[in-house]
């Protein structure tokens, strides 16, 4: 029989409730860190208009860093709203959230 993901951390969660004492003792989870609770489910987001598959839990930095373009001089926007810089690690996208991510383009002088 195959569980799935949401069906798994419900069985878990169910089984501390009943065990609660000796196996939040014995085990001190964090379910992103259990091999069978926390493998990465794959989702979809639209960056720059094109279909881009990312983790469930990937945040703006992570995205970023997997672009090449953590240190480059950009603005992100998510479904129309500008993320300030300081939030980058901490929003985690949604499924089919709209992306837009902007690089800052120094412009050139012409000779007179």
């Amino acid at each position: 029989m195959f569980y799935s993901h949401n069906d798994l951390k419900l069985l878990f969660l169910l089984f501390e409730q009943i065990y609660s004492t000796q196996f939040s003792l014995l085990c001190r989870y964090d379910i992103k860190n259990m091999p069978f609770l926390g493998k990465s489910q794959l989702m979809n987001i639209i960056l720059n208009g094109q279909n881009k598959k990312i983790d469930d839990n990937t945040n703006i930095e992570k995205l970023l860093i997997s672009l090449s373009l953590d240190n480059k001089r950009l603005a992100v926007e998510v479904n129309q709203e500008i993320v300030p810089r300081a939030d980058f690690d901490k929003f985690t996208f949604n499924e089919l959230d709209k992306v837009e991510i902007v690089q800052a383009i120094g412009g050139g002088s012409y000779p007179l």
